[in-house]
């Protein structure tokens, strides 16, 4: 895949540059997979925050309307 007569060494670990686009590439495929974990564990705490702002919304829209209906059976 990597041709090394196109790249050379930069000198940052994990970084080659391409000679024909100059292009910065990182090669460290450990990190991009470190990355990747990271993002959906980021991803999942996200949308379990909004999952559980919904239900609170429903939890507070149900207790409003059980005390509407208590007023109401009371008078």
């Amino acid at each position: 895949m990597l041709q090394s007569n196109n790249y050379v060494k930069t000198n940052v670990d994990g970084f080659v540059k391409d000679l024909t686009t100059g292009a910065i590439l990182n090669i460290d495929n450990a990190k991009l997979e470190s990355y990747r974990k990271q993002k959906q564990l980021i991803n999942n705490s996200i949308k379990n925050n909004e999952r559980i702002d919904r239900v609170e919304k429903d939890l507070t829209e149900i207790k409003s309307m059980l005390q509407a209906l208590l007023r109401e059976n009371n008078k």
